[in-house]
């Protein structure tokens, strides 16, 4: 699992040769034909070589050999449901996983995260809340609400947010407004790695930078991107012929 998940919290030089768990949980499964777990990584693996179906098969065993476990329910939500914009099911999927684990705080930060991306915006912001009162200092959850208040134009809870998160975020001036708070996002993503800078600047309006960031992170950071495509910040996309071939790359839907 640890080779699925962190290509999101590297840089890309250190992604370069990274496996992303497939072999690893292929012989897992001839070892233990009934690891819930094994299924779990070989699916998310699958996830990322835009398989689709053979995920949702190895999703679906896994939760068949342990209904209860957390991880299953999550990833299933995380990487599959919400890439498949099967948004109830999703939500449904990481209630589940709470039930099994409710003090996770990756779960319950990713599930206001994917609250934000169904666009249940108030109820968003009532879990990012509730899983910064389980830990004030989560990073995850503290960088998703900065992205939920950002995108709802509350810009200073936004900008104090992303201070608690980033200690570049102090070097820069936010202003006042949604241009001021997005270009001092793209200084401070342009300090760090991974998706942020694109979201700042499609919220921007700067297409041409966003596709090119947005291809280049099929190969490089596809954990990330299945979900991360579906934000409400990439709206703007959706309409030009570029964003249907880059959906068309990771074999989904619009």
């Amino acid at each position: 699992m640890a080779y699925d998940v962190a290509p999101g919290y590297l840089t890309p030089e250190e992604r370069k040769g990274l496996p992303r768990g497939r072999a690893e949980s292929e012989r897992a499964l001839q070892l233990d034909p009934a690891s819930t777990e094994a299924h779990v990584i070989l699916a998310s693996a699958l996830t990322t070589d835009f398989r689709w179906p053979d995920a949702e098969r190895e999703f679906n065993l896994a939760l068949q050999i342990n209904p209860t476990n957390a991880n299953a329910h999550y990833f299933y939500a995380h990487g599959f449901l919400i890439p498949q914009k099967r948004f109830a099911e999703a939500l449904e999927e990481y209630r589940k996983a709470l039930v099994s684990d409710p003090l996770s705080g990756i779960i319950n930060a990713n599930y206001g995260h994917a609250l934000m991306i169904a666009r249940h915006f108030a109820e968003a912001r009532n879990q990012l809340r509730h899983t910064l009162a389980l830990d004030p200092h989560f990073e995850v959850a503290l960088a998703r609400s900065a992205d939920l208040e950002a995108y709802l134009g509350n810009y200073e809870a936004a900008k104090q947010a992303l201070l608690l998160v980033n200690s570049n975020a102090a070097k820069v001036n936010f202003g006042s407004g949604k241009q001021d708070f997005y270009q001092a996002e793209v200084k401070v993503a342009r300090l760090g790695f991974g998706l942020d800078l694109a979201v700042a600047e499609a919220m921007l309006g700067q297409k041409d930078e966003v596709f090119r960031m947005l291809n280049a992170a099929v190969t490089e950071d596809p954990v990330d991107l299945i979900t991360w495509i579906r934000r409400p910040e990439f709206d703007g996309l959706r309409s030009d012929p570029r964003y249907l071939a880059l959906m068309r790359r990771m074999n989904l839907q619009e």
